[in-house]
């Protein structure tokens, strides 16, 4: 994630109601691949590696969470894209919402453009969206006159209502919002709350090959949900350890996403951060944490993209993935900070 630093403008806050919903699955062995990793900041020296694939044996019994049974079975996503363009936010309950980027109607299209300078985004005043987190149903909202979003000029809808404050210890986003008129989420999402062993023995093995305290790190965050609409669930687990620097003082910490498969077990991490035990003096290395900030078809194929929240000390962004079914893509990344 390229960093700059947050600056954004108060307005009201949005209630959103919070969905989760639990089932009993058995997670088998779990093969711990690896996808993609964060970007050094700019002004700072950023900790990363290329993962390594690992694997891990789980060979207790665990109850892992999965999505609830609908009552009618959702038609199977179709893998065609809309012809139809949508752009994407990220707000909270500050002020203009960041631009994301887009899906053009034939391709994914970042918020800057091959120049590097930052796109305006393209959307009415007074037009209608759809606000949308891994943690709320997608909701109604309304898209009013463009603010400065970032510090540096950029500038994006301010979007009513608001999306809230992000849950602590994180800052930053806690909500999407796009114009799309499909339907966003055609399977069900849950954001739950249980521990599963098995989890920790995959973030554990993620983080294996790493100059990190992997026994001082925990699940976070579980987000369930059939992404590739195949019937077989999809667990988004994070796990980490948040670093507490005080003064000049960097104390060591990581942050992991992990896809795991909650049919066989087969783990891959999707993107990891961290600062190692040790490290050359006079450097201030840092760590992205991570969060499930949505997951949301966000180009009209019937196929959901995972949508995660950034931020280290002094700034956060937004990275959003596709999944085939096999591996994770980066198709989108931005953030405002420093």
């Amino acid at each position: 994630m390229k960093s700059r630093r947050l600056v954004l403008v108060p307005a009201a806050a949005l209630a959103f109601t919070a969905c989760a919903a639990e089932e009993t699955a058995t997670p088998r062995t779990a093969p711990v691949t690896s996808a993609t990793t964060t970007l050094a900041p700019e002004t700072t020296v950023a900790t990363t590696v290329p993962p390594e694939t690992t694997t891990t044996a789980v060979d207790t019994t665990t109850t892992a969470p999965t999505t609830a049974p609908p009552t009618t079975q959702p038609e199977p996503p179709s893998g065609t894209p809309s012809a139809d363009a949508a752009p994407i936010f990220a707000g909270s309950d500050l002020g203009a919402w960041l631009y994301i980027g887009r899906w053009t109607g034939s391709a994914w299209e970042g918020s800057f453009d091959e120049a590097g300078d930052a796109i305006v985004p393209e959307i009415a005043s007074n037009g209608g969206v759809t606000i949308s987190s891994a943690q709320a149903t997608p909701a109604d909202g309304e898209s009013g006159p463009l603010a400065e979003s970032c510090f540096d000029g950029r500038t994006g809808p301010v979007i009513t209502p608001n999306a809230g404050a992000p849950d602590p210890p994180g800052f930053g986003y806690s909500a999407i919002a796009t114009t799309a008129e499909w339907n966003l989420r055609p399977r069900q999402v849950a954001d739950v709350d249980a521990d599963i062993q098995a989890y920790v023995d995959a973030g554990v093995a993620a983080f294996a090959s790493d100059d990190v305290e992997t026994q001082a790190g925990e699940v976070d965050q579980i987000v369930v949900a059939d992404l590739d609409g195949d019937g077989d669930t999809e667990a988004l687990v994070v796990f980490g350890d948040e670093s507490e620097s005080e003064g000049d003082t960097v104390d060591p910490g990581f942050s992991g996403l992990l896809l795991i498969d909650t049919d066989t077990g087969e783990a891959t991490t999707v993107a990891k951060s961290f600062i190692p035990l040790s490290f050359p003096e006079g450097e201030t290395p840092v760590f992205d944490n991570y969060r499930v900030l949505d997951v949301a078809d966000l180009n009209g194929d019937g196929l959901m993209e995972i949508v995660v929240h950034t931020w280290y000390y002094e700034g956060a962004g937004v990275d959003v993935y596709t999944y085939d079914g096999s591996s994770t893509t980066e198709v989108l990344s931005t953030g405002c900070g420093s």
